[in-house]
């Protein structure tokens, strides 16, 4: 093989390896920002998630807090029954319950969307059980025909209530406490 063959094997092998080292070089930097724009994605959801959880869990405990301050006790269920205002007592604490769950149920919606599942079904439960607990105040101002059970319907949804709580934020600590995955999916 002469020298001028030689050269030209050379430069066409130069040539081929140039521009498959272009094509790698394209594929490896596109590679390389669709993995950052997941990790920037992933960041960002994990700070939405966790605004979205603390929020939910405020506005959750401020609803039992306002349904707490409206348990009857035995100086109001006199009154009520001297003045014979049951029901407009119960269609009054039956709106302002349901104004107290309206936030609660958005910041819901909030965290639903952005999950993942193990904290939407407790954040889920969380809603059920200020549901039962409302429905146990509001049972408290039905005219009383023996007061047997009146509260058991409350103090039954309060204990899980508070246990649902719990599951909630043990599933969302889990969650935030784990270090994102570096894994490629």
């Amino acid at each position: 093989m002469d020298q001028g063959v030689a050269a030209v094997i050379a430069a066409g092998t130069a040539g081929v390896v140039g521009v498959a080292g272009s094509f790698i070089g394209v594929w490896v930097g596109r590679r390389q920002v669709r993995d950052q724009a997941q990790v920037e994605h992933k960041q960002w959801l994990r700070g939405q998630r966790q605004e979205a959880f603390v929020e939910f869990l405020a506005l959750w405990d401020e609803a039992v807090l306002n349904l707490e301050e409206r348990v009857l006790d035995e100086y109001a269920m006199e009154i009520l029954d001297q003045e014979d205002g049951w029901d407009a007592t119960n269609m009054s604490v039956s709106e302002q319950m349901h104004r107290d769950h309206v936030p609660v149920v958005r910041a819901g919606e909030r965290m639903l969307m952005l999950g993942p599942e193990n904290v939407v079904q407790a954040g889920t439960a969380m809603l059920d059980a200020l549901g039962d607990l409302a429905v146990g105040v509001g049972a408290q101002y039905v005219p009383p025909e023996g007061d047997a059970g009146r509260f058991d319907m409350y103090w039954a949804a309060q204990v899980n209530a508070a246990g649902r709580r719990q599951e909630f934020v043990a599933q969302a600590s889990r969650l935030l406490q784990t270090a994102p995955d570096t894994k490629r999916p």
